[in-house]
């Protein structure tokens, strides 16, 4: 699964289309609990970026060696949703984790009507528990 694809799979597993959508709601503050998704995916996708670029300088360095694709994906920051509940990116792949934003508020309840259904469905379709 490459960078993007992941990104992508974690935010559609909390709902939204991609992480692009997801990091939209950080500006919007009518849900608090969308906005603390979006700023959670915002600053997950800068830590992850900013791993990589320091990984590159170590390798280009060649201290230590580069390291292959499941060490690299092993060494990269993790996600977890601002509900404290690991999401995870695809069935099997393991859980992602982080820290919580700090000004995350405790998660609302969950969504009634088609959003809650929504989620549910992309839950299932990752092997998550609903």
């Amino acid at each position: 699964m490459d960078r993007i694809a992941r990104f992508d799979a974690v935010a559609r597993a909390l709902g939204y289309d991609s992480i692009s959508t997801a990091v939209t709601y950080l500006e919007e503050s009518a849900v608090p609990k969308f906005q603390a998704e979006g700023y959670a995916l915002r600053a997950w996708r800068s830590r992850v970026r900013a791993s990589c670029y320091s990984i590159l300088a170590e390798a280009e360095a060649g201290t230590p060696p580069a390291p292959g694709r499941d060490e690299l994906l092993a060494e990269l920051p993790a996600f977890v949703a601002p509900s404290d509940a690991p999401v995870e990116a695809t069935a099997g792949q393991g859980p992602i984790s982080d820290a919580r934003p700090p000004d995350a508020a405790a998660a609302p309840a969950k969504p009634r009507g088609r959003v809650a259904r929504r989620r549910q469905d992309h839950a299932a379709t990752l092997g998550l528990p609903g």
